[in-house]
């Protein structure tokens, strides 16, 4: 199996999207992470509250992941899914986090 480094899931992050569209016109697919940023410029209340979300202590995803390693299921969950399962999180957070937000970090608001 290969290996899950930092650009694999990057691009394992942009080939996700939600079964549906922004446009009432246009329903293709948008990926998660345009769709939030989307969201949030059209609500910029919202925006804070996706930013609070995404604001939580990774030891705990890491915590759970070792305990599931520990249960027996009929797919086990491997250590090598686990690493995945947190490096995911982790990178979809990082991502989500700067999308909404501004580089001087105030709430990224809608384009005018």
């Amino acid at each position: 199996m290969r290996p899950w480094d930092s650009a694999r899931i990057q691009q394992y992050i942009k080939r996700g999207t939600h079964h549906c569209g922004w446009k009432v016109n246009d329903m293709a697919a948008v990926s998660h992470v345009d769709l939030c940023s989307l969201f949030a410029q059209a609500h910029p209340q919202a925006g804070q509250m996706m930013l609070d979300t995404l604001d939580f202590d990774m030891r705990v995803v890491v915590d759970a992941c070792r305990e599931c390693e520990a249960l027996t299921f009929e797919k086990v969950f491997l250590p090598q899914r686990s690493r995945f399962v947190i490096s995911l999180i982790e990178s979809r957070r990082e991502q989500l986090t700067n999308d909404l937000r501004n580089v001087d970090g105030s709430l990224a608001l809608p384009y005018v």
